[in-house]
């Protein structure tokens, strides 16, 4: 069963801002919000990233001693966390990840079955979509491949977007994988903020085989990873240390195994010319 999905990540930043100010001070929440009638438990949800309302704002504000020429930068904050993302606000089997990377400064992510969503073309992602079991309308197929469309663009045009993508090569193989997504995978493997691996067949038995996932990093060093891993019942988030130090561990020796950036461009490459056009 999903853990709740947290608040988005500019939110959250708010939450914390409002918490270093707070400790600045020296107050406890309680301390903090008995005299402007906030209470500690409300405190403690604005803190971790539920937003408080403007006049609560502006008083968590003048209590925690911060001038009113100082003001600006603090609403500017709130403002911004209020502004809506350019993702539907309830997408068919999002699980709360697009929002989610949508904040992430850094993704890493392991794939067995399927070509990694921030690679697939229109026409690959339009049929991993009509071909599930689940009976999507054609208004619903429509609109996540738009979305998967639209979060391929921060890819493309936000150098500081970084990603690492490890893919086995049974997701690679034609028929499954006709030619112009291979083409579209090398194609974006020319993006400096992009690095894509391949674990060939030949590797044998790895740990990736038992199941993809995704982990995302954020630009807040305070902000703590996520990992996300889907399937075909649902999702899980997860951000606990013990949790996130495992994934990164996984990640880390899969790369190992997997080859090499070149030899993967390669390895695709060869993998291009044998496919059928499609």
């Amino acid at each position: 069963m999903p853990r709740p999905t947290r608040p988005p990540f500019p939110r959250r930043q708010v939450g914390r801002s409002l918490r270093r100010l707070r400790e600045r001070a020296g107050l406890t929440q309680s301390e903090a919000g008995e005299p402007i009638r906030i209470s500690k438990s409300k405190l403690s949800r604005i803190e971790q990233g539920h937003l408080p309302g403007y006049n609560d704002f502006l008083a968590l504000l003048d209590r925690y001693g911060v001038l009113a020429s100082e003001y600006e930068e603090y609403v500017r904050m709130l403002d911004q966390a209020k502004e809506p993302g350019w993702w539907p606000r309830n997408p068919p089997r999002d699980f709360g990840y697009v929002g989610a990377e949508a904040s992430a400064s850094r993704v890493r992510g392991i794939e067995v079955g399927l070509v990694p969503g921030l690679l697939q073309t229109e026409a690959y992602a339009r049929r991993v979509f009509e071909d599930s079991a689940i009976p999507w309308t054609g208004d619903q197929v429509t609109a996540m491949t738009e979305v998967r469309t639209k979060r391929q663009r921060r890819l493309c045009r936000d150098p500081d977007f970084r990603v690492h993508l490890i893919i086995d090569e049974v997701a690679l193989r034609p028929p499954r994988c006709p030619r112009a997504q291979l083409e579209r995978i090398i194609e974006r493997t020319a993006l400096p903020n992009l690095v894509v691996q391949v674990v060939p067949c030949a590797a044998g038995l790895h740990i990736g085989l038992s199941g993809g996932f995704t982990i995302l990093d954020f630009p807040d060093p305070e902000e703590p990873g996520l990992v996300y891993t889907c399937g075909g019942f649902g999702a899980l988030h997860l951000d606990r240390p013990k949790e996130i130090a495992e994934a990164h561990m996984q990640f880390k020796h899969l790369a190992k195994v997997a080859l090499g950036e070149v030899a993967s461009i390669e390895f695709l490459k060869r993998l291009a010319v044998a496919a059928e056009p499609g």
